[in-house]
């Protein structure tokens, strides 16, 4: 709220709005006043009601950075001057008026209670004013006639009376009705804004999540094989040099498959550059996948079982960055070791099964990785477990479920 507070009071405006509105506020509240001017009240009344129009200036400006707050001085400043008995009328319509306006678009609890108590503030403020100038202050006396409760008995016998009263009471029902309704419909609007702005930043986030995993996948998985092949050439090569050349062949190979596909992912951020869809792999990639993978070391297999379904290529992304994922992990913690993936289609959904032997563990990793994977597969819905191979004892295994739907 302090910083808030700052920001609007260095804005340019801040001053210009606040002095035009104190100024409107003080003009409205001359002219209240300057209506009855015919009849000496006494200085309490006098006291009372500059109190509450000084009070009231002080709660609508307070309203702009403490609503409920500004909405008790403003509360407690009209009451003050409804108590000086006073016809101040036009003022303390306008203020009842905005405060229903301002309750309704900007407070957001106990919207009801405040409402309420501005139709019964109205109201008792109005029947006081009546009691006290007739029963207690006669404003206008008139010779023989009646003073004191007779007045106000009499008062209540007069049809005229009973007709203003009524049209009295409709007008500020009507009034508070429409500033409550216009209100709502603001408090709505800027509702819709907050909604919108939250969704725009949420997928922002997740725009920006998603490049985050695409980036780890793509790099992670080149640098891996690269690493691998780098190592064994190094080694290989001191006995026979055709073997480095292959691993340079292979570390070249995939570099530029790597910064193909890094290019294709950052072309989304560039709206003027149209993005290469067919450049984006997917489930029927997944052999060239498993052919680097055998190159980098892995003696590795692909089984697909039942027919492959035609899914959109989020889907087919998302499947093939799984099997990504879990050969880059193979290498880079257990080596060289044997390893089989299988993809089993179904009507409603894939499963990728990815098993491997056990191999010298590098160490611990982030983990990083396997939260990528489930992550990926609970947008579309599925889950993804991991732990000890039934394959390979002492292995490793990851399975994921994703639920698909052919185009």
């Amino acid at each position: 709220m302090t910083s808030s507070l700052s920001a609007s009071v260095k804005e340019p405006m801040f001053w210009v709005r606040a002095v035009a509105s104190v100024a409107a506020y003080f003009l409205l509240a001359s002219i209240s006043v300057s209506i009855d001017t015919d009849y000496w009240y006494g200085w309490w009344n006098e006291a009372l009601l500059w109190m509450g129009i000084v009070g009231g200036c002080v709660g609508l400006l307070t309203q702009r950075f403490k609503p409920v707050t500004g909405l008790w001085i403003t509360a407690v400043s009209m009451a003050l001057i409804g108590l000086s008995g006073m016809f101040a009328f036009s003022l303390g319509y306008a203020v009842v008026c905005y405060e229903a306006y301002f309750i309704s678009s900007r407070i957001r609890s106990h919207r009801r209670a405040w409402l309420a108590a501005l139709v019964v503030g109205s109201f008792a403020t109005l029947v006081w004013y009546i009691i006290y100038n007739v029963v207690f202050r006669p404003t206008f006396p008139v010779p023989e006639s009646p003073t004191g409760l007779s007045a106000l008995w009499s008062l209540f016998g007069d049809v005229t009376f009973w007709v203003f009263t009524v049209i009295v009471s409709f007008l500020v029902v009507a009034s508070i009705g429409s500033a409550w309704l216009w209100g709502k419909t603001v408090f709505r609007r800027n509702q819709e804004v907050e909604i919108l702005s939250a969704r725009a930043e949420l997928a922002t986030v997740s725009e920006r999540n998603r490049i985050a995993r695409e980036m780890h996948d793509i790099v992670a998985h080149s640098l891996t094989g690269i690493i691998a092949q780098a190592d064994g050439g190094r080694y290989a090569g001191k006995k026979d040099p055709q073997v480095a050349i292959d691993a340079l062949d292979t570390i070249a190979a995939s570099s530029r498959e790597s910064l193909r596909q890094m290019r294709s992912l950052l072309s989304v951020l560039h709206d003027d550059t149209p993005r290469d869809r067919g450049a984006v792999p997917g489930a029927a990639a997944l052999p060239g996948l498993i052919s680097d993978a055998q190159r980098n070391g892995i003696t590795v297999s692909l089984h697909t079982e039942g027919i492959p379904l035609d899914v959109d290529e989020a889907q087919s992304l998302t499947i093939y960055r799984v099997v990504q994922e879990c050969l880059t992990n193979i290498l880079k913690h257990a080596g060289s070791v044997e390893a089989q993936v299988v993809v089993r289609w179904e009507p409603d959904y894939v499963k990728i099964t990815v098993d491997n032997a056990p191999g010298s563990d590098s160490g611990e990793g982030s983990g990083r990785g396997l939260t990528g994977i489930r992550e990926r597969v609970r947008i579309y819905g599925g889950r993804a477990s991991w732990g000890e191979s039934e394959v390979y004892g002492g292995g490793w295994n990851v399975s994921v479920m994703i639920p698909v739907e052919a185009k």
